[in-house]
């Protein structure tokens, strides 16, 4: 339980910077301090939603004994999915394009508008292998006391 408290805290973490990070690099518009309490919001809002979903989707990786055995022999299957997803997060700007929208204020502004299935892949694929990354027993490093061979 421990575990998956500290996995959802880190998760928390990473989903909010990194959602602070999408809507720069989209350059949102800046009307205020509004503007950065509503980026700050909606951040924070996204973390807790993400989280809350891949915590309850991976829960049959934590419940099942098979898959639970699966997943500690294989931790780098989650270690490798953070950075790929954080790459297809910065993919999915490098395909995005350049739009134009009207604020509330009735000022136009140019935003850059990522690919949204990438951007989505890459955010769950992101938060998924945060809220259960684990360390892959094999590259653990045992003391020499406890070494079979020596």
């Amino acid at each position: 339980m421990l575990l998956l408290a500290i996995e959802c805290g880190a998760t928390l973490v990473v989903m909010f910077f990194t959602g602070l990070g999408v809507i720069l690099a989209a350059r949102s518009p800046y009307e205020g301090m509004l503007s950065v309490i509503g980026w700050l919001v909606w951040s924070a809002a996204a973390a807790l939603l993400t989280t809350a979903v891949v915590a309850l989707i991976g829960s049959p990786i934590r419940l099942i004994p098979r898959l639970r055995r699966w997943w500690i022999d294989n931790g780098e299957v989650m270690v490798a999915g953070a950075p790929l997803g954080g790459a297809l997060i910065v993919v999915s700007f490098l395909l995005g394009q350049e739009e134009t929208i009207r604020a509330a204020s009735s000022q136009w502004f140019e935003m850059l508008m990522p690919n949204g299935w990438l951007l989505l892949a890459g955010w769950v694929l992101l938060s998924f292998s945060c809220a259960h990354l684990r360390w892959p027993r094999r590259w653990a490093v045992r003391p020499r006391a406890l070494r079979a061979d020596g």
